[in-house]
C-alpha cells in the first residue's frame, strides 16, 4: 500500500497546485483558520471547555477519543513515513516536519466532532461538526501541506475509530461494566506501557522533531 500511496504523489501535487491557482488573501485566512482546528493548541482550549462548560462525561469521552487519535495516526503515519508535498511550485502556507499520510487534522476532525454529534444529536450542531469537518480536511490541501490521499486516508481512519470507540463504550454503558479498583489502577499503568512500546518512535529525529533520539528508540533500531 506504501507504494500505491508513493505512486500518487505526482497526481496529488497537481490537484494541490490547482486548488492553490485560486489562492485569494480571504481564503489563506479562512483555511488557516480552519487548519487551527485541528491543532494541539486549540483542543487544548477546546477539551476543557466541554468538560467544564458542557458536559463532563462528554468532555471525558472526548479526551479519550482525542487521544486514541493521535496515537493512531502517529502510529500510521511513522509506518508508512511518506514525505509531505515538497514541490517547488507549491505555495506553504505551514511547516510540518511529520510524515504526510495520513492527516492528523482530517482524522481528528471525523473522530473528534463526529463523537460530540453522536453525543448531543443536535441537527444543528451535526449540520455545522459536518462543515467543520470538511473545512478541516480541505484546508490541508490548500495550505500546501497535505496531499488530497492524505486527507482521504485521514477521513476514513477517522471515522473506522469513531465507530469502534463508539461500539466499545456503548457496550460498556449497557452492560455496566465496572472493574475492581485494583485491577484499574493496574490497567492504568500497563495500557499506556504497552502502547508506548508498540509505538514505532522514529529513530532519525525527524517525528517527534527533535535531533536526540527516544530513549526507548533502541527497541526499534
Amino acid at each position: 500500500m506504501g507504494e500505491f500511496l508513493a505512486s500518487l504523489i505526482p497526481w496529488g501535487t497537481g490537484v494541490i497546485l490547482w486548488v492553490q491557482s485560486f489562492r485569494h488573501p480571504f481564503f489563506d485566512a479562512l483555511f488557516l483558520t480552519a487548519t487551527f482546528l485541528g491543532e494541539e493548541e486549540f483542543y487544548l482550549i477546546f477539551l476543557p471547555f466541554i468538560y467544564w462548560c458542557l458536559n463532563k462525561q462528554v468532555g471525558v469521552g472526548l479526551t479519550y477519543i482525542t487521544m486514541l487519535s493521535h496515537y493512531l495516526n502517529s502510529v500510521v503515519k511513522l509506518t508508512f513515513r511518506l514525505p509531505r508535498p515538497s514541490d517547488p511550485r507549491l505555495v506553504l502556507l505551514r511547516t510540518e516536519t511529520s510524515p504526510s499520510f495520513p492527516s492528523g487534522h482530517a482524522q481528528s476532525a471525523v473522530a473528534n466532532w463526529g463523537y460530540l454529534v453522536t453525543r448531543f444529536r443536535h441537527k444543528m450542531f451535526s449540520i455545522v461538526a459536518v462543515v467543520l469537518i470538511l473545512l478541516i480536511a480541505f484546508s490541508r490541501i490548500y495550505v500546501g501541506v497535505h496531499f488530497p490521499q492524505d486527507v482521504v486516508g485521514g477521513l476514513l481512519i477517522g471515522l473506522l475509530l469513531l465507530v469502534a470507540y463508539n461500539w466499545i463504550v456503548g457496550t460498556i454503558e449497557k452492560r455496566r461494566f465496572d472493574l475492581p479498583l485494583p485491577i484499574k489502577l493496574t490497567l492504568s499503568a500497563v495500557v499506556p506501557l504497552a502502547l508506548l512500546f508498540a509505538h514505532p518512535f522514529d529513530v532519525d529525529g525527524t517525528y517527534p522533531a527533535s535531533s536526540r533520539p527516544q530513549p526507548w528508540a533502541r527497541f526499534w533500531v
